[in-house]
């Protein structure tokens, strides 16, 4: 018993030491493989793929921004912040979920 002493007590200081160096949701997020990137079109046009796409951590994704006839672009929003009147948009490197919302 005396020769695991050393044993029971260092291994539980260090999965401690771990887990508080790695918040949970750090953990989370590291284990992740696919992220998912929400699109979404405003009445007046679409967005391509659209609705709830998958992509694998690390690669890239693009979404094509298309008017109705009559239509224009008149912005294209990201993460909530304006990229402006884009008709093409790609997420390169995915490393977390996204959104993109096209507006005509």
């Amino acid at each position: 018993m005396r020769r695991l002493l050393p044993f029971l007590i260092v291994v539980p200081i260090m999965l401690m030491a771990l887990t508080l160096m790695c918040p949970p949701a750090e953990a989370a997020r590291r284990r992740a493989t696919t992220y998912t990137i929400t699109a979404s079109a405003g009445t007046g046009g679409s967005i391509s793929p659209s609705g709830k796409v998958k992509v694998s951590r690390g690669a890239s994704q693009t979404f094509t921004i298309r008017p109705d006839t009559g239509y224009e672009i008149s912005r294209v929003v990201v993460d909530g912040v304006s990229v402006g009147a884009v008709a093409s948009f790609t997420f390169a490197k995915v490393t977390s979920n996204h959104t993109i919302a096209a507006r005509f």
